[in-house]
């Protein structure tokens, strides 16, 4: 069967049948969730009232906003292993919603946040490989802070992925292990490749912290702006 699956930012891995688009299977993938009780046969949320955006935005709600992984940084899938890696963001917000005006050069969102559990600290993150056929999570790293870096995995068996605390790290892909690591200086914010020159494989890191999600998902304090392209050349 030809299938497409994606870490939705609501917390749900989805997969769907990508000829007909008919929902196979769901799961949660990160480790708060409050928002849904869970899927239907359909994979429609069954959402909790109590976590719907209200006005006054007083309960705590997971994941928050910038979801359980941002849409901005990639997971990666390998056919050989027949696993997702996925940066995972764990952090809550009480979220308000409020009348939706446009004013160019604005974010137009129709609402807000009052608080980020990221703002004390309590947020973190997790790198984990999910079997896409069942749902279940193989293998989990944890991180210090959300991880808001692409993933590359490669046909020799590694997962590359970097976290915000500047370390680019290559992992076993079947069994999590850290394997190798790297200080680039700065957040690990930017997608992973790779490349063959001459016959000579090479992997490029891009790195720099700051940006809004990392500022209200949660980051580490006096984090380094900078950034840079790192290039690493495999031995001849």
């Amino acid at each position: 069967m030809k299938a497409l699956a994606q870490p939705n930012r609501n917390g749900f891995l989805y997969v769907i049948d990508r000829t007909s688009g008919k929902f196979l299977h769901g799961s949660q993938y990160v480790e708060h969730l409050n928002w849904a009780k869970g899927l239907d046969e359909n994979g429609r949320p069954i959402v909790d009232p109590k976590y719907v955006p209200q006005e006054e935005g007083k309960e705590w709600i997971c994941p928050g906003a910038p979801g359980g992984k941002n849409s901005s940084y990639t997971a990666a899938y390998s056919p050989v292993t027949k696993l997702m890696y996925v940066p995972v963001i764990e952090s809550c917000m009480q979220m308000k919603k409020a009348s939706a005006m446009f004013i160019q050069g604005i974010p137009f969102w129709g609402g807000g946040w009052n608080g980020s559990q990221g703002d004390d600290g309590t947020a973190y993150g997790h790198f984990s490989a999910i079997d896409t056929t069942t749902g279940a999570v193989k293998w989990s790293h944890k991180e210090k802070y959300p991880l808001l870096g692409g993933t590359l995995a490669t046909g020799g068996g590694l997962v590359f992925t970097g976290n915000q605390e500047g370390h680019v790290k290559a992992f076993d892909d079947a069994t999590g292990k850290v394997l190798w690591q790297f200080q680039a200086g700065a957040s690990v914010r930017g997608q992973p490749a790779t490349y063959k020159i001459r016959g000579r494989q090479y992997i490029a890191v891009p790195s720099g912290g700051g940006g809004i999600i990392a500022a209200v998902a949660g980051e580490p304090p006096l984090a380094s702006k900078g950034s840079a392209l790192i290039v690493f050349a495999l031995p001849q």
